[in-house]
């Protein structure tokens, strides 16, 4: 398994304006993305961070909806105003 995260700092006033723009464009691709196993975004308003976290079956899965989640991931970017750092791990363990 593979964890995807971005993590990017932005004004506070932006926040929610992002969570509604990510809301209306990326969960439809996910949906119909095979492999990815859960999603989740999270936010510190306190710090002015969001990070989002995606656990995928396998970079194979990433790179099957890429050409699709990438365009919208882009409107996102151009919201945050800089490309969020971006983190990959293999996930050595989970609970059942």
């Amino acid at each position: 398994m593979i964890a995807r995260s971005r993590r990017v700092t932005v004004a506070p006033d932006q926040i929610d304006d992002i969570l509604i723009q990510y809301r209306a464009s990326v969960p439809p691709i996910h949906a119909a993305a095979l492999g990815l196993r859960q999603h989740d975004i999270l936010v510190d308003r306190q710090a002015r961070t969001i990070e989002i976290i995606g656990l995928w079956n396998s970079p194979e899965a990433i790179n099957a909806i890429a050409s699709e989640l990438e365009p919208a991931r882009a409107g996102l970017w151009t919201a945050f105003g800089q490309p969020p750092l971006l983190k990959i791990f293999d996930v050595a363990d989970e609970l059942p």
